[in-house]
């Protein structure tokens, strides 16, 4: 039963946090403007539908893998290791996370460090990256799709 609930409820948990969060941001904290510093990207519209595919499956899989490898596994226990404080390892690499994403916008930056602070402790106390990684996928793939 665990298993099931990390496996296929957290993800969306993550997607509804994630979304509520930037519903938020844009609506509440921004509502002068999202872009930062005149920077905001989105997804490419695509004109080659094999490339927008491959883009939507293997490309965000892999951004999904890494960001969790890095962030999650690496930077937090890294950051752990050195303060020996995981509360403040949780909250720095969500700011780092979310920092990383400013290209998307302020309301993009919230909402990626409210994700990061939900999967740092999600790691936290599970030490799996599995579902973090399924959670991440699945919630690009909604966002870009």
């Amino acid at each position: 039963m665990n298993l099931a609930i990390d496996f296929f409820a957290f993800p969306l948990i993550l997607y509804a946090v994630n979304e509520t969060a930037y519903f938020i941001g844009r609506r509440i904290i921004f509502r002068n403007g999202n872009t930062l510093f005149g920077i905001y990207s989105s997804f490419p519209d695509y004109t080659n539908m094999w490339f927008k595919t491959f883009d939507l499956t293997v490309g965000l899989f892999l951004v999904a893998y890494v960001e969790e490898l890095v962030y999650r596994r690496y930077l937090y226990s890294l950051i752990a290791y050195i303060t020996k404080n995981n509360t403040l390892a949780i909250v720095l690499q969500a700011l780092i996370f979310g920092c990383c994403h400013i290209t998307g916008g302020k309301a993009n930056m919230f909402s990626a460090t409210i994700f990061g602070l939900l999967a740092g402790l999600f790691y936290h106390r599970k030490k799996s990256l599995v579902p973090l990684i399924w959670g991440h996928y699945v919630t690009n793939f909604i966002k870009f799709s």
